[in-house]
């Protein structure tokens, strides 16, 4: 294997660690009481926003 190759396989793997820890970092600083629910939108809410929720 030469040297760029493995450069490029670093990087690679670098590149998913980072996201892999960006994602857990995202899970475990989550506070859901800070964010409204989507799970249910109220209709009549929705209209009178001109459907922005």
């Amino acid at each position: 294997m030469t040297k760029m190759m493995k450069l490029t396989l670093f990087a690679i793997a670098f590149f998913f660690l980072a996201v892999a820890a960006s994602f857990i970092w995202f899970v475990a600083t989550w506070d859901p009481s800070q964010e409204e629910t989507l799970t249910f939108l109220d209709p009549l809410r929705v209209v009178l926003r001109g459907g922005q929720t």
